[in-house]
């Protein structure tokens, strides 16, 4: 009810003045990220098919109400877990990135949380037609978004409830590639005894 009522008012929509979430905002600071990237709706644009289609992060709240309607997910205004997107549009460290075409009908949708160490995580791409790649979309987003901020993207973290009381986390999904790059750190350790010394040399220039 709070939230809405704050929709009613003037802009700015979302609820960063909260105590909680300007802890929050003060921490990463306090390490050397700049929030400033991470508040911002940070829009792109690409073309896709001839068809304008633009990336921005969501800042309004009734448009964050609406990400589990717009794909059918347990976040749909009767799912079980719709609480959960109310907490996305309080949580400072938790974005809704959208991707809508030209007419704005929105086509893909993700969550996007800060850890708090200030990682940033990706979670599952929902998109309405493949040919989107959202999910590579996406990743181009979000390290384009760590850069700016001085901050890097995760694989994994705690990603805390603010001004929330609970939170449901459906788990990240790795949309950079960074763990099959552990993966190849955990190959290399395993046999690290046997690997020849060009196999190093080749794996330090590739990380």
């Amino acid at each position: 009810l709070a939230l809405l009522a704050r929709r009613a008012g003037p802009r700015p929509w979302l609820p960063w003045d909260q105590p909680a979430n300007r802890r929050f905002l003060d921490r990463l600071t306090a390490r050397r990220i700049d929030p400033g990237p991470w508040l911002d709706r940070r829009e792109t644009t690409s073309i896709l098919d001839g068809k304008t289609l633009v990336l921005a992060l969501e800042d309004d709240p009734l448009e964050i109400l609406r990400m589990g309607e717009h794909f059918s997910t347990c976040l749909s205004l009767q799912g079980v877990n719709f609480f959960s997107a109310v907490v996305n549009a309080v949580d400072v460290n938790k974005r809704v990135l959208y991707a809508r075409g030209p007419s704005g009908t929105v086509m893909g949708r993700c969550l996007i949380a800060l850890t708090d160490e200030g990682n940033l995580l990706t979670f599952e791409p929902y998109a309405h037609d493949r040919k989107l790649r959202f999910g590579d979309r996406v990743a181009s987003f979000v390290e384009d978004l760590a850069r700016a901020m001085g901050a890097r993207v995760g694989t994994g973290g705690t990603v805390s409830t603010l001004v929330a009381k609970r939170w449901y986390d459906d788990g990240t999904h790795d949309l950079t590639g960074r763990l099959q790059a552990l993966a190849g750190v955990r190959n290399l350790v395993t046999h690290r005894a046997t690997a020849a010394p060009e196999t190093l040399e080749a794996f330090r220039r590739s990380y």
